[in-house]
């Protein structure tokens, strides 16, 4: 009976996946709503062989979404963190970060033609923490991780996204 009730909680379905979500809408969603709900589950989630299988069932997911190359625009957040200099994206979840490379600052397997230009990234690394601008970013390969373009940090519970940032400008309140 136990057995039973393992496996159904770890078979438990998410939230219907929606049709729209921060970066897109209809099919064309940035980041699968299903995803963020088994990975945000998975991180309370006290069975290991449960956990693992809602990472992998969500990094499945998120690797059809976050491919290289896919382009993201939107309101855009700076977040300095113990990782870094991060960004968070307007309407998704505050854990969910996009992690930019230049040619000083940049992980091992990211390509120099991914690195955001030297004038963005500086106007970016002199921004303060929580600046906020519109921007635009190119989501690019990152062979050490999860998937192509995103890396989850189980440690913290946070998943970032790899990207070149192309564009950023003041941000302006939409009245």
């Amino acid at each position: 009976m136990i057995f039973l009730v393992i496996l159904m909680g770890c078979a438990s379905p998410g939230p219907p996946t929606g049709k729209s979500a921060p970066g897109g809408s209809g099919e064309d969603v940035l980041v699968p709503p299903g995803a963020l709900y088994l990975l945000a589950k998975s991180r309370s989630e006290t069975c290991e062989t449960c956990r693992k299988e809602m990472e992998k069932d969500a990094f499945a997911e998120l690797s059809k979404s976050l491919t290289p190359g896919r382009p993201v625009r939107g309101a855009f957040q700076v977040a300095v963190t113990p990782r870094g200099r991060l960004l968070t994206l307007a309407g998704l979840p505050s854990w969910v970060f996009f992690r930019f490379h230049t040619k000083a600052k940049h992980w091992a397997g990211v390509e120099e033609k991914d690195f955001t230009d030297e004038d963005v990234a500086r106007r970016l690394f002199a921004a303060e923490n929580e600046a906020r601008f519109a921007g635009e970013a190119v989501l690019i390969f990152y062979p050490y991780a999860e998937g192509p373009s995103f890396e989850y940090v189980r440690k913290n519970g946070s998943l970032e996204i790899e990207c070149r940032v192309t564009r950023i400008n003041p941000y302006v309140e939409e009245q």
